[in-house]
């Protein structure tokens, strides 16, 4: 299908992930059947798509140069990523056009309904893997003989060890010069944003615009005569809020209204009501009642903030011009990273001993780990790609000591190695002692009796639901699957757990709703979803029944 070649990127450390392999077959076999339904997708509609991105924007507008930077930083083929945004596209044309076939009718959710509501009168017996540990019997040859045959479940981690370079914003930012006739100078020229502008209290009253200026016009020659501001306000204002309050809107700031109503407002003097004034709200009767001045930060108040935002602005710019730079030399130099190092004066720091699942603090990232442990770092010595953490540092690495997972000495896992095989024979006496209880029961033993012989309570429901708490969802789940009971007669069931415990079960009667609610918008959504997913997954398994899928296994480099 990859005509003889494992794409780039596929290989991990020279393992293969399966499901990555599995879910580019699927795509591959997707893009096919969407070539064939004739699902197809212009240069135009890609083009746009792309430009369409926030990462390739600058203000709300595609920026080609960040489009061509970005591709270059992650080492990506333009055509190659164009055809990858044209493939989603169609993909999504297609799902797209199964989402909007699909529909459920009212007898579907009924059947849905019925088996999802039904209950079941239902009572079991676990018999606990635990319980027989104590009666487990484990030798020194036993433990030497599985430890022989099973060598390669004891192995050690793989680990490496890792020179790198970080490129740090909070650490440029505190290597930034500052000094106070700079902040001062800063200041002087941004002084007005350190004032606060003076604002105004206000009451206001508001006429709708349907009532017309008139009505309005008639509130003010009240309020002109001596009525009480307030009092007009809570009886005729449509600002309920503030009518409540007597018109009340608290301190009003510059930019705060409509600009009509500040006009008047900042316009009046201490006391004084305004004549109506229209905005899109309605009119206005606005009565000024206080100030706060204007207040100006000093320098000394202000300086802290120009500092932090100067060393922010100063340190972005330098990290952009050091990344380009760390990116250049630790590619063009890939054996070393020393000239990058000297020319941005980093210091090549020493990792510990890392394995694949990392440790705390930096060696978290799963970024970093599958870079340390990807092919062309590990097995062909090169530096790595300059990666971001979610902390915003710049880092590049390269491996300079490797251990490679190898058996662990006897010794070290014997304990492990006892656990298991007191496990194994823990579980199989747990599995003949759940066979030849469910062998009593369906002989028509009763399961409390069953139970007694064990020693082990009976766990007895009424009306269990699929949805119940005091049951794990995985005993629920297999009790739903167990037959309907036939004849009055029960229905019997006995299953393994993933912990080994072994249930017992006795179906007596299963009891359907009688009534079938109407389908909400949201689950009928959600169901007709699920049909969807269903029914991809189920054209993805009959193409890949028929197609020609050959994986060439050589060019898969094992661990």
């Amino acid at each position: 299908m990859f005509g003889g070649k494992v794409p780039a990127g596929l290989l991990e450390g020279g393992m293969i992930n399966q499901s990555v392999l599995s879910g580019m077959i699927r795509e591959e076999l997707l893009r096919q059947y969407a070539d064939e339904g004739g699902f197809r997708i212009s240069e135009p509609q890609v083009v746009a798509e792309i430009q369409a991105q926030p990462v390739f924007q600058d203000n709300g507008a595609f920026n080609a140069d960040k489009f061509d930077q970005l591709l270059q930083a992650q080492r990506r083929d333009k055509k190659e990523y164009v055809q990858n945004v044209k493939l989603a596209m169609q993909i999504g044309q297609l799902q797209s056009a199964l989402d909007s076939s699909a529909f459920m009718t009212q007898q579907d959710y009924a059947e849905y309904y019925k088996l999802k509501n039904q209950t079941r009168a239902v009572e079991f017996i676990k018999i606990t893997q635990s319980g027989f540990i104590d009666q487990a019997k484990v030798t020194d040859e036993d433990i030497e003989a599985y430890y022989n045959e099973n060598s390669s479940s004891f192995l050690s981690d793989e680990q490496v060890k890792l020179n790198y370079l970080v490129l740090d914003l909070k650490a440029l930012e505190s290597q930034v010069k500052v000094d106070d006739e700079l902040l001062q100078s800063l200041y002087d020229q941004e002084k007005d944003r350190f004032r606060t502008p003076s604002s105004r209290h206000a009451q206001h009253i508001l006429i709708a615009l349907e009532k017309g200026e008139e009505a309005a016009q008639q509130v003010a020659e009240r309020l002109a005569a001596g009525e009480d501001f307030a009092t007009v306000a809570a009886e005729v204002s449509a600002d309920k809020l503030s009518a409540e309050k007597g018109g009340d809107i608290g301190f009003i700031y510059p930019g705060d209204m409509d600009p009509e109503f500040e006009k008047a407002l900042f316009t009046l003097e201490a006391g004084e009501i305004s004549s109506p004034v229209k905005t899109a709200l309605g009119f206005h009767l606005i009565k000024y009642t206080d100030e706060t001045p204007s207040e100006q930060k000093t320098f000394a108040e202000a300086k802290g903030d120009i500092e932090k935002e100067y060393r922010q602005r100063e340190a972005d710019r330098t990290v952009v011009e050091k990344s380009e730079q760390l990116l250049t030399l630790s590619y063009e130099n890939h054996s070393t990273l020393e000239p990058a190092a000297d020319a941005l004066g980093l210091k090549i720091q020493t990792s510990e001993w890392i394995s694949r699942q990392g440790v705390d603090g930096l060696w978290r990232e799963p970024k970093l780990l599958t870079a340390a442990f990807s092919d062309e770092v590990l097995q062909q010595k090169r530096n790595s790609d300059v990666m971001e953490t979610g902390d915003g540092k710049q880092v590049v690495l390269r491996v300079t000591d490797h251990k490679p997972a190898a058996t662990r000495p006897l010794q070290d896992v014997k304990d492990q190695v006892a656990e298991i095989l007191k496990k194994q024979q823990a579980n199989k006496m747990a599995q003949e002692t759940g066979a030849k209880a469910l062998a009593a029961l369906e002989s028509g033993s009763v399961l409390a009796e069953v139970a007694a012989g064990q020693n082990i309570e009976v766990n007895s429901f009424n009306a269990l639901k699929r949805e119940q708490n005091e049951v794990s969802a995985e005993i629920t789940s297999q009790l739903f699957k167990m037959s309907a009971p036939v004849e009055g007669k029960l229905s019997t069931s006995g299953f393994e757990l993933a912990n080994g415990d072994f249930v017992v079960a006795a179906l007596k009667s299963v009891t359907f709703p009688d009534a079938v609610a109407t389908a909400g918008k949201a689950e009928k959504d959600a169901l007709i979803a699920n049909d969807v997913r269903m029914e991809i997954d189920a054209v993805l398994q009959a193409m890949e029944a028929r197609a020609d899928i050959k994986i060439f296994t050589e060019n898969i480099q094992s661990q």
